[in-house]
């Protein structure tokens, strides 16, 4: 079966994705699982991969391995505990790293401090 079809948290993921018009794409021509049992890999964009791990898998080799895997390329591990604990900020987060025109949030490495005269 597809991994997306039995594993929940991938569903939810990708609905969310959906939802905001982020196009993404499993790694495989089939949608099954691409990584080790349980995980699941989405493309999101060309530079982008959420790399999406189950509550009880925690391995920090598989993760560092996976990142060292696409050297030109961002990922994201995204632990399902984090997801269901925390989803509005692992989703507000997560928009401007997709490229996501939704996000309204200036960041402040982004802005410069500059004293204001009259004219201004």
């Amino acid at each position: 079966l597809p991994i997306l079809l039995v594993y929940p948290f991938a569903h939810q993921v990708t609905q969310w994705l959906d939802k905001n018009e982020l196009p993404w794409t499993t790694d495989s021509n089939d949608g099954e699982s691409n990584t080790e049992e349980g995980c699941c890999l989405i493309s999101c964009g060309t530079d982008t991969k959420l790399h999406l791990l189950p509550t009880q898998r925690r391995s920090p080799i598989l993760t560092k391995n996976l990142t060292d895997s696409f050297p030109d390329q961002t990922i994201v591990h995204l632990h399902q505990d984090v997801w269901e604990r925390q989803t509005e900020i692992c989703q507000s987060r997560l928009l401007p790293k997709l490229g996501s025109n939704k996000c309204n949030r200036v960041f402040g490495r982004k802005t410069t401090a500059r004293r204001l005269s009259k004219q201004d």
